[in-house]
């Protein structure tokens, strides 16, 4: 294999690794955003907020790897929105779900966690390997 076929199949594996990434991170948001109000993942303490960070994280980390700065921008804007305008649906949809504030904040800790995990990747896979 050439270098620039080989480069081109670690790109491949590494958008297919998101994607699958970002999937995982929807499955558990979807979960979490509508199932019945006493269907809460796991029995310790803070368990639904560990699901919310995780889901949130797993949602804007492909993002923020595979734009630009700019698209990084409108991501995380957009998944701030997602955190905070899903749990005002919750409140007002009348299907015995509440809207909890402090879900919101466990999703805007996974959104920063992800941003700040993609810079941080970002910048030790551009240092030149000596």
């Amino acid at each position: 294999m050439s270098e620039q076929s080989d480069g081109r199949s670690t790109g491949v594996w590494a958008l297919l690794a998101l994607g699958v990434v970002s999937g995982a991170g929807a499955a558990i948001a979807g979960w979490l955003l509508s199932a019945p109000q006493a269907a809460s993942p796991g029995d310790f303490i803070f368990a639904d907020k560990l699901w919310h960070f995780l889901a949130f994280a797993c949602l804007t980390a492909p993002g923020c790897l595979a734009l630009d700065r700019r698209g990084r921008r409108f991501w995380c804007a957009h998944m701030l929105a997602l955190a905070v305008g899903s749990e005002v649906v919750q409140a007002v949809a009348g299907q015995g779900r509440s809207g909890d504030p402090i879900d919101a904040l466990a999703d805007a800790a996974g959104v920063l966690a992800a941003s700040l995990g993609a810079r941080l990747a970002r910048r030790l896979l551009s240092q030149p390997r000596s």
